[in-house]
């Protein structure tokens, strides 16, 4: 068996982004569009609002979704410029349509 590597993460944006269930959740909730406020992102994944919450920041920080807003209007949103957002869009299409 070989060995894994054991390169540093900054190698591997998707390591980065998609590193836990939850923020793989939120920007499957997320890539259809639109702007989602943090309540309703946990109702739809069935994730509590604290690890939605630190989902929203691990990808805020990898610079994938944005804030819309503040407050009690604070909404995030995938940044559609960012060089993974297509993929990753097209990668949950493609999991939506092979589930069906």
């Amino acid at each position: 068996m070989p060995a894994r590597s054991r390169e540093p993460l900054a190698g591997h944006p998707l390591d980065q982004i998609l590193g836990t269930v939850a923020a793989v959740r939120v920007l499957r909730e997320l890539c259809p569009g639109g702007e989602y406020a943090p309540p309703h992102i946990a109702r739809r994944t069935g994730i509590s609002r604290p690890a939605v919450r630190e989902a929203l920041i691990r990808l805020e920080r990898q610079q994938i979704i944005e804030r819309v807003g503040q407050g009690r209007n604070l909404l995030y949103r995938l940044v559609p410029d960012h060089p993974l957002a297509r993929r990753i869009t097209k990668l949950f299409k493609a999991e939506l349509k092979s589930a069906r």
